[in-house]
């Protein structure tokens, strides 16, 4: 059964689906650059991609509480991709002092925090990666014991 509207015009979609379409982008922008971050960081996109498109389907959160959470998430993930790409960068000698102030930016707006799931990950990831938010050195997990 096909769909038709009484004017030309396309309904409008709401905003919490943009967010969340948003954010899929950029979680699967990630992926081909999760190979310069570590397990954590897959944790963190896979975590990021649940509650994303579990914000479709929460019925019991008000629209606002969904949007707020909409965009935290997009927000979050950007975080994510913008670390992914400031390794890409330095991996490959790169000026990375853009994604560098960008990352600053949501880090500062409270946007570094990992999921659940990531932090759990992050303890026990014998490659953790981080990169100090101020300085922009960046710190790996030795692999040996």
């Amino acid at each position: 059964m096909a769909l038709s509207w009484n004017s030309s015009k396309r309904p409008r979609r709401d905003e919490v689906t943009k967010w969340h379409d948003s954010t899929n982008v950029v979680l699967d922008y990630c992926q081909a650059y999760l190979k310069y971050g570590s397990a954590t960081d897959d944790v963190q996109r896979s975590s990021l991609r649940d509650m994303n498109d579990a914000l479709l389907v929460n019925t019991h959160l008000t629209y606002d509480e969904r949007l707020a959470e909409a965009q935290t998430c997009n927000y979050q993930a950007q975080y994510l991709s913008t670390k992914l790409q400031i390794l890409f960068k330095r991996e490959n000698g790169s000026d990375y002092n853009a994604w560098a102030r960008r990352y600053a930016v949501l880090h500062e707006k409270g946007y570094g925090a990992r999921t659940a799931a990531a932090d759990e990950a992050a303890s026990t990831d014998p490659h953790l990666v981080t990169i100090d938010p101020r300085t922009f050195v960046v710190s790996r997990t030795p692999s040996f014991r």
